[in-house]
């Protein structure tokens, strides 16, 4: 895998393979939701969240206790790099799942909230918001889904590895913390200034 290109077509053809097995799990034939379900989980699978030492401090791809809190420089970075991290955060997950929907030729952009970044994605002509850090995906945009006002709104909840204390390389308990506040967000209402991008750091090619 030399490329973010050749894993954009490691992960398609996996979906290809699994795809009668999702659409039977997952209640659906409609593709772009079995794609964006997918590639969500696909993603939120890929790393620890955060620092397993202290929580408190970064736990990025491209920084972190891996790194001895250095950060990569640029012109080091490749597909390897995301590939073999073991921890990634908001961002790492925001961008990667950006890269691979709109790899799969779906209309994609990266919500950006103060404190974490996130996907949406339109499908039938209506922005979804995805979270793979979270592994939650939103039946309705960040903004519709905050702004509810009391109105039913769909949220699918995806068994996320940092909770499951089985994997305890992966496993990072603040990670529930995290997704029950979000959620939390969610239930009150909570609105907070929400910016939209469509941009990815160069070396995503």
């Amino acid at each position: 895998m030399k490329s973010f290109a050749d894993l954009a077509v490691f992960a398609e053809r996996r979906f290809s393979r699994f795809r009668p097995e999702l659409q039977a799990a997952w209640g659906t034939g409609d593709n772009s939701y079995l794609r964006a379900f997918f590639y969500l989980n696909f993603v939120s699978s890929l790393w620890s969240y955060g620092n397993s030492v202290s929580p408190q401090l970064t736990g990025c791809v491209l920084i972190n206790e891996n790194t001895n809190l250095e950060p990569i420089p640029d012109e080091k970075i490749t597909v390897r790099t995301y590939v073999d991290s073991d921890i990634g955060c908001c961002t790492d997950y925001a961008y990667m799942l950006y890269f691979l929907l709109r790899q799969a030729h779906l209309e994609a952009r990266l919500v950006e909230l103060p404190g974490h970044v996130l996907n949406e994605v339109k499908m039938n002509g209506r922005w979804m918001a995805l979270d793979a850090n979270l592994n939650v995906f939103y039946r309705q945009s960040w903004r519709e889904t905050i702004r509810h006002g009391g109105k039913k709104i769909g949220i699918v909840v995806f068994p996320l590895l940092a909770l499951n204390p089985a994997h305890q390389q992966s496993y990072r308990p603040l990670a529930g913390s995290f997704r029950q506040s979000m959620l939390a967000r969610v239930a009150i209402g909570f609105h907070v200034p929400v910016s939209y991008s469509e941009t990815l750091p160069d070396y995503f090619r």
